[in-house]
């Protein structure tokens, strides 16, 4: 079974990376790409999620019920969340590594918008600045109306 969550847990994290790296390219998310081209990032983010898919489901006879040794529905929701959130993590760490020269000034009302030019963790550097210099005027209205 091990074997086989494995398995589970790679087509996920393979998937979960390819749609990621196809969503970044169609909204313009450049600093989380891999690679330079929008175009090759949505080519090689469909491929990540045929390729997996057809791996995982072709290679072995996958239609197993959890108690003759497949996963039950809780084993692949804690595979999948897991699996998912190592590839996000996996993409941003790759996309800032790879834009960590790019120099660029960070703006809070910008959001998501700021990984069109930033990587990630800079990003999320300058947020977390940000709310640690502003946190107490920010709070004001909500606690004293």
């Amino acid at each position: 079974m091990l074997s086989f969550a494995f398995d589970y847990f790679l087509f996920i994290f393979f998937a979960s990376f390819g749609i990621v790296q196809f969503a970044a390219s169609k909204s313009g998310l450049a600093s989380i790409l891999i690679f330079r081209s929008p175009k090759l990032s949505r080519i090689i983010g469909i491929t990540l999620i045929v390729i997996s898919a057809g791996v995982f489901f072709l290679t072995d006879n996958r239609n197993i019920n959890d108690y003759e040794g497949g996963l039950d529905a809780n084993q692949q929701a804690y595979l999948f969340v897991l699996a998912s959130f190592a590839s996000l993590v996996a993409t941003m760490t790759i996309g800032s590594i790879r834009h960590r020269r790019v120099e660029s000034d960070f703006t809070i009302d910008e959001g998501l918008g700021s990984l069109v030019k930033t990587g990630y963790f800079k990003a999320l550097l300058g947020s977390m600045r940000y709310w640690h210099r502003e946190w107490k005027t920010q709070i004001k209205d909500y606690l004293f109306g």
